[in-house]
């Protein structure tokens, strides 16, 4: 069980982040500088923002 978590959690969630690095300091390096900052700030927000409507839609049809 514990294998599990830490294969799909922890690794998954590492490559996950390094894909994001990459491709923000692949912007960054191209010189891309506007292209790579809005990605390094927008991602998280929008991301974040994504997750919460899914919660709140599923709060909304478990109301009903």
């Amino acid at each position: 069980m514990y294998a599990v978590f830490f294969i799909t959690g922890i690794l998954g969630g590492y490559t996950t982040f390094s894909s994001f690095a990459n491709e923000c300091f692949q912007y960054l390096l191209a010189g891309r500088w506007q292209e790579g900052l809005m990605y390094l700030f927008l991602q998280p927000i929008l991301g974040t923002l994504a997750a919460a409507s899914g919660f709140f839609m599923v709060y909304l049809i478990h109301s009903l």
